[in-house]
């Protein structure tokens, strides 16, 4: 007999952390303390946080209400015996209710088939979103998100204040799609991503003004469009149409490319010249022996440009929350007579 476990074998050592630990889990025999995610949801009080098992299944599209709630996921990639992902379809704020509060909303470990939006917007406020894959657009709802650590499409900000969009890979986008875009405010600060071949015409940045864009690469993908009075620092363009830093009506220093040529090669680990979009395979480091990266250490902050630099270092490619994660669970003695012992192996590890 040998299966694999999420949290449970933890929960114990979790739960003083939080106001309640919900577990969900929509596999058959299914060990949670809800089979629905949006059961969950509604019956979970401001401050709880929910453990949400990987599955066969998706999870569904969620209405989130509460602000202060924690959401946790097996990771987009994990690795361990039964590599099963927690699947959301959309995540939808229903800001009708939804209460701006000094507590924090926090998803992490999922991967999201669409993206996030809301009912109402302007009214969502102080929410993280870290370690997730998306296959649709991030419509940020209020003021005081952070955004990190996760594989997205796109961002549309929506003139909010105090944003900030750091250590994220930008997938290559469809006809019509900006990685960042809809952004005036002076708040907003953009750093330390990888912006892979936007399509062309649809630039990494579209409609950015005002924003601190600082210690990111692009790769095949102009910068801007329809961009002003940002300031570009440190920021490196390879491969692009234009690798112009900062871009026209824009300001900025440190920054590598060239105008009208190749720009500035990164020189990472393993990434094809030919490559077009973001590939498990590849390995987004920096060189750091010859030929060195020019990113080696070449950050604002004196860190690597890209992803693995800044103050939210990448942590790897399977998007495993930031939890203590029991990965292998085997029984040794499956059939054993009554008195006997069942001896067990449990093999876990402490997450970055």
């Amino acid at each position: 007999m040998k299966k694999s476990i999420f949290t449970l074998a933890i929960m114990a050592a979790t739960a003083s952390c939080f106001a309640t630990v919900i577990t969900v889990n929509n596999n058959v025999n299914s060990p949670g303390q809800y089979t629905s995610l949006q059961t969950a949801i509604d019956n979970a009080n401001d401050g709880d946080s929910i453990y949400v098992h990987g599955s066969y299944t998706t999870y569904g599209s969620i209405t989130v209400n509460k602000p202060g709630l924690t959401l946790i996921g097996t990771g987009y990639a994990p690795q361990k015996d039964i590599p099963l992902i927690s699947t959301i379809n959309a995540i939808i704020f229903d800001t009708i209710q939804f209460v701006s509060s000094g507590r924090n909303f926090k998803i992490s470990g999922f991967n999201i088939v669409q993206g996030i939006s809301s009912s109402v917007p302007g009214k969502v406020h102080n929410v993280k979103i870290e370690r997730c894959y998306f296959g649709n657009v991030v419509y940020v709802e209020g003021n005081n998100w952070l955004i990190t650590n996760n594989l997205l499409i796109a961002i549309s900000i929506q003139t909010y204040n105090s944003i900030i969009i750091s250590n994220n890979i930008f997938r290559m986008q469809g006809v019509g799609v900006n990685s960042v875009s809809n952004s005036d405010k002076g708040t907003v600060i953009i750093s330390n991503n990888i912006f892979m071949n936007s399509n062309t015409g649809y630039p990494a940045l579209n409609a950015v003004s005002n924003a601190i864009i600082q210690n990111n690469v692009f790769f095949k993908s102009l910068a801007t469009i329809n961009c002003s009075n940002n300031s570009f620092n440190n920021n490196l363009s390879y491969l692009a149409s234009d690798n112009t830093l900062p871009p026209a009506s824009n300001v900025g220093v440190n920054n590598y490319g060239a105008a009208n040529g190749t720009g500035i090669d990164p020189k990472f680990v393993f990434l094809p010249l030919s490559a077009t979009d973001f590939s498990f395979t590849h390995d987004y480091h920096l060189r750091s022996t010859a030929p060195i990266s020019p990113g080696r250490n070449g950050g604002s902050d004196g860190t690597d440009i890209g992803i693995y630099g800044g103050s939210y270092p990448w942590v790897d490619m399977t998007g495993t929350p930031n939890i203590p994660q029991v990965k292998t669970f085997n029984v040794i003695n499956p059939s054993v007579n009554a008195g006997t012992p069942i001896n067990i192996s449990v093999k876990a590890k402490k997450q970055n």
